[in-house]
């Protein structure tokens, strides 16, 4: 989970909102999605967008714990979201196998 927060905060605080998930994905996986994988980063992105939002708490505590620079996203729905969609990549079995 510390790689995804961290990695969520590197790509909100320095990427363009429309290119942010299509960074995530190639810092994991060294490639871009395609657009189906897109579609599927993009609707995981809005639901815990939605979810953060309605529960700031709970942005609070998947965040809780990581070391976050001073430079890090203020917005914590944001970011929450984003390590959300971070850690479902870093768990397909492309990015654990390598393959």
């Amino acid at each position: 989970l510390e790689a995804s927060r961290a990695l969520a905060a590197d790509v909100v605080r320095t990427g363009k909102p429309k290119e942010r998930l299509a960074e995530i994905y190639r810092r994991i996986l060294s490639r871009p999605p395609s657009a189906a994988e897109t579609a599927v980063l993009q609707r995981e992105l809005t639901r815990a967008l939605v979810l953060y939002r309605a529960q700031p708490d709970e942005a609070k505590k998947l965040l809780r714990g990581a070391a976050l620079s001073p430079a890090a996203p203020t917005n914590l729905a944001e970011l929450a979201a984003h390590t959300v969609v971070a850690s479902l990549v870093f768990n397909l079995d492309e990015a654990l196998t390598h393959e």
